[in-house]
């Protein structure tokens, strides 16, 4: 996943909902398929533990053979064979005193962990699975999908799956599969925002090689390419909003400081004032001080956190639709930032000084800078739209 820049993460909201009993049942306003067949099963497992009879391998070997569950084992790189699911939940439903004493694989502890959560907070998790119903979420992120994406690039269909699963969402073929445990931890809107994400980096991406691999003018405009793609995925997934309940075994102890982020926004700017422009310099300084740029935007986490801010200083200054417009034209990206930082104040406050107006920290770039990225990447991508 990109649980998402989860690698990718999302739409901002508090994860400090109330844990709370499940309703006995809701109707659905949305037209979006949301399937719940693997959670609901896992829940009879549950009940049937507690009570003092764990499920049997047949019975955890339908659960693994459930088509959602086919379809997402097949989803891997590498489909996951179902004797490892049915391992999986036998070390976690099967007591303690009981179990094989040899050391467990890396695999069985870490889903073990990740169940066992989703196993504590089932009634809350119960819940939650309503309201994502009762209040239409499925189809905010079909609705999302629509503002983001053209008409060409919209999946057909699109089907949310619930599942326990290992901390992380997932997309194959228009089916996003979402952890019960992560639906739990995290926020319903900051969950809308991380699907959107996900949908947004299977279709919406410019695709190209990875900046770090060339030199020259090409590592330069691929990491504005780079920078566009994440800047625009993390603005969706409202990057320095994202929470998890502090509880959550892998996810607890995530910890974004949107002032941080900005900071290094920042630093990205003034990495490419610094780089840049390479026009009329000597072709084999040309071709290093691009790779050289192009690496150090890697390391410095400009290209994600940097694309970020760039990508939330035109929504704000400018408008969503202005961002909207510059998904897969890495030059109206960068004419778009350009003239939205010019409408921030000059100086420019340190982003610890304006929490509550962050985009505003971002300087513009240098005239002669912009000027040269302009031309670089107008003859990279002089086929982009």
């Amino acid at each position: 996943m990109a649980l998402v820049g989860l690698l990718g993460l999302t739409a901002c909201g508090s994860s400090s909902d109330q844990e709370k009993p499940g309703p006995d049942g809701d109707a659905s306003p949305c037209d979006v398929p949301i399937q719940t067949a693997p959670w609901d099963l896992f829940v009879e497992f549950c009940e049937a533990t507690d009570a003092g009879h764990p499920p049997t391998r047949k019975q955890l070997r339908a659960f693994a053979e459930l088509p959602m569950m086919v379809a997402w084992r097949n989803s891997m790189g590498q489909p996951v064979p179902a004797g490892d699911i049915i391992n999986w939940l036998e070390f976690t439903f099967t007591p303690e005193d009981l179990r094989p004493k040899n050391t467990p694989s890396r695999d069985r502890v870490a889903f073990r962990r990740s169940y066992n959560y989703s196993i504590e907070h089932r009634r809350a998790i119960q819940t939650r699975l309503a309201e994502f119903r009762t209040e239409g979420l499925a189809c905010r992120v079909r609705d999302e999908a629509a503002f983001w994406l053209k008409p060409e690039q919209r999946p057909t269909a699109l089907e949310i799956v619930f599942m326990p699963s290992k901390p992380e969402l997932r997309i194959s073929k228009g089916r996003l599969f979402v952890d019960t445990g992560v639906l739990w931890a995290g926020s319903r809107e900051q969950l809308v925002g991380q699907l959107m994400s996900l949908v947004f980096r299977e279709e919406g991406l410019l695709q190209g090689p990875p900046a770090a691999s060339l030199e020259g003018e090409a590592a330069v405009a691929h990491s504005v390419r780079s920078m566009m793609n994440q800047g625009i995925l993390g603005y969706i997934e409202n990057l320095p909003g994202t929470r998890f309940r502090a509880d959550h075994p892998k996810l607890g102890d995530l910890a974004i400081i949107p002032e941080n982020v900005f900071q290094t926004g920042v630093k990205t700017i003034d990495l490419l004032n610094r780089f840049i422009p390479l026009e009329g310099e000597d072709p084999q300084a040309v071709q290093t001080r691009g790779y050289d740029l192009a690496m150090t935007l890697k390391a410095s986490s400009s290209i994600n956190q940097g694309g970020y801010c760039m990508a939330a200083c035109i929504a704000t200054n400018l408008s969503r639709e202005r961002l909207r417009d510059c998904v897969g034209n890495p030059s109206a990206f960068l004419r778009s930032y350009q003239e939205a930082a010019l409408q921030n104040p000059s100086p420019q406050p340190s982003p610890h000084t304006v929490p509550d107006a962050l985009p505003s920290s971002m300087p513009p770039l240098d005239e002669a800078v912009i000027k040269d990225l302009l031309r670089i990447c107008d003859q990279v991508f002089a086929d982009t739209e």
